[in-house]
């Protein structure tokens, strides 16, 4: 029987269409040898890191009532292309209502991250992100330096995404000669993208002798982990 991957999507819209590219081109084939993939881009769910910082509504009912609807089509597991929803605050609440697999992006970067040798890393995410420590926590067992940006700079970086959220480029590129700049100064070599609407503008953000870490490139490589596993299950 063909796995069907469920997207709870929305967090935002453009991120969602780009992760379900990456998706697709992991996978060969005819149409028809392709993964089901039912998506639901639903940028109407209350902001993520507002909620975290408490200066928003609480996203999870709506994220719910989403995954619900991906449950009743058939997905097998569901995964979530937004780094600040994944927060446990918000996830751990998502998987004890859900009835099926819920992918946890932190938990796919950390594993992920096992297997680089460098010690540093710069994390670009959402004051919510970073304020709850979300990449801190999960990259504790890889025993990776967690590097962050000034608090002056973390508001650029939150003006970065909201920037392109609104579909304002121009302005999101102007931003980011500034936190170039300060990633070239601390010295790390790999730069953590932890925000799904970064790597749209990935380009302007990291110097190019730096590594970078897509974490929706890193979600898609686990989606297609999670499928292959359990098509071979059901073949034994």
């Amino acid at each position: 029987m063909k796995q069907i991957i469920g997207i709870l999507g929305g967090m935002g819209p453009r991120a969602t269409v780009v992760f379900e590219q990456l998706l697709l081109n992991r996978f060969t084939g005819t149409d028809q040898d392709l993964p089901s993939i039912i998506t639901i881009n639903d940028g109407s769910i209350p902001d993520r890191s507002h909620y975290l910082l408490g200066k928003g509504a609480d996203p999870l009912p709506q994220m719910v009532k989403n995954a619900e609807v991906l449950e009743s089509a058939g997905s097998a597991f569901i995964c979530v292309p937004c780094n600040t929803a994944c927060a446990p605050q918000i996830l751990l609440r998502l998987q004890r209502q859900i009835g099926i697999p819920v992918l946890s992006l932190p938990q796919e970067v950390s594993r992920y991250l096992q297997h680089t040798n460098a010690t540093s890393i710069y994390l670009l995410a959402t004051e919510g992100t970073v304020r709850l420590g979300v990449f801190q926590n999960a990259l504790k067992q890889t025993n990776h330096k967690v590097v962050l940006p000034s608090r002056k700079l973390q508001a650029s970086v939150d003006k970065v995404i909201r920037a392109i959220k609104e579909n304002d480029f121009l302005t999101a590129s102007l931003l980011g000669n500034d936190i170039k700049i300060d990633i070239i100064r601390s010295g790390c070599s790999i730069v953590l993208l932890g925000c799904t609407e970064l790597p749209l503008v990935k380009n302007v953000l990291v110097p190019n002798n730096c590594t970078v870490i897509d974490t929706l490139e890193v979600l898609a490589d686990a989606c297609v982990g999670y499928t292959t596993k359990h098509v071979m299950e059901n073949i034994s």
